[in-house]
């Protein structure tokens, strides 16, 4: 499928079926995740791959946008290695995890899965429970799988702006 049929295709699944990802396709979504650009290629983000019926409980602890998804990804980034501006206001965090989870979304779509980008989480709960060090911070829950027989995007899906209503030519 090219770029922008694949950009179209995506949307956020909030109803998984309890069919499992085989390994080789979760793999391949990984492997293209981690090729996304990050600040000064650093690469600090770090991949919490929730699967075994303990991760999942304690992912759902932490949000409640699981969405009966069989994995869930926690998007976390390593504090000490990311970019920061040397006057301290700005850090490539956040933006270094959401170009990584942005490939892994349309990744997942191409490999006929879905996903479910979710900034509503407890990073403090995530923290603790999954015993992350104090340099591991979580970014977003990216809850993976194949979406039920009756799952639709939201109507929201389908509103965007006009590019002319959001570009500015200088």
């Amino acid at each position: 499928m090219d770029f922008t049929t694949l950009c179209k295709e995506r949307y956020s699944v909030r109803k998984f079926s309890d069919k499992q990802i085989p390994e080789e396709v979760l793999n391949k979504v990984l492997v293209d995740g981690n090729l996304a650009p990050t600040a000064k290629n650093n690469n600090p983000v770090r991949l919490l791959i929730c699967k075994s019926e303990e991760a999942i409980q304690k992912a759902k602890e932490c949000s409640p946008c699981v969405y009966g998804a069989p994995a869930v990804i926690i998007v976390c980034v390593d504090k000490d290695i990311c970019w920061n501006s040397t006057d301290g206001k700005r850090s490539s965090d956040a933006i270094d995890a959401t170009l990584v989870g942005s490939q892994l979304m349309l990744s997942a779509t191409e490999n006929g899965l879905g996903t479910c980008f979710v900034l509503l989480f407890d990073p403090d709960k995530t923290k603790e429970l999954f015993s992350l060090p104090e340099n591991i911070k979580p970014i977003f829950f990216l809850p993976i799988g194949y979406a039920s027989d009756d799952c639709k995007p939201n109507e929201r899906h389908f509103i965007r702006n006009k590019v002319e209503d959001i570009t500015t030519i200088l």
